[in-house]
């Protein structure tokens, strides 16, 4: 049987006690979606995003200062990561160690909301403890420990949309009343 992407699934197979093999319940595609040559040309929708994933990359940079500024170190490390990789997902790169990569590539994607849904998780647990345990005189380190978990689910949405765009059919985003699956009307049984 093939995958939709044309990646071939295979069921997994376990050798029952008799000696034969018996079939499992499930499904394990042995590739990813996304062909190993080379990387896939972005959807409408995720260019649509772009200029979002850039708004997201500034307000993060400006978060790093603000981190680097309350002596967050770690967490101004992690969130440079963060943005060099949402960087190169905006701008695409080329390597000959990695392959190249065109701007909004969905590999580069999964990446980026990967790290920022890891980066939101920490950055929450951060905000709890920040406060139950320090009150500051000032706001400064209050917008930066709010703004770090708002921005990486932001992204981490934003990532999930596109990747939900990217593995949905184009005829399945129709709105169901658009869909023309039937042609002809009608329907009612008859009375007998």
């Amino acid at each position: 049987r093939e995958h939709p992407a044309g990646c071939p699934a295979q069921a997994g197979s376990l050798q029952s006690p008799r000696g034969g093999s018996r079939s499992a319940g499930m499904v394990i595609p042995l590739c990813c979606t996304v062909p190993q040559q080379g990387s896939l040309p972005p959807s409408e929708y995720a260019l649509a995003c772009r200029p979002w994933v850039i708004i997201l990359l500034i307000i993060q940079g400006v978060v790093i200062v603000g981190r680097c500024w309350m002596l967050d170190l770690w967490g101004a490390l992690i969130m440079i990561i963060t943005v060099v990789i949402g960087y190169l997902y905006v701008a695409g790169f080329e390597s000959k160690v990695f392959g190249n990569s065109q701007p909004m590539d969905i590999s580069m994607n999964w990446s980026w909301g990967f790290i920022n849904f890891v980066n939101f998780l920490f950055d929450t647990l951060s905000l709890i403890i920040w406060f139950v345990y320090r009150r500051p005189l000032f706001m400064w380190p209050y917008i930066v420990i709010l703004l770090a978990p708002i921005t990486g689910f932001l992204a981490f949405w934003i990532a999930y949309k596109v990747h939900e765009d990217f593995v949905t059919p184009a005829y399945e985003r129709q709105p169901v009343y658009s869909r023309s699956t039937y042609s002809g009307g009608g329907g009612g049984g008859g009375g007998g």
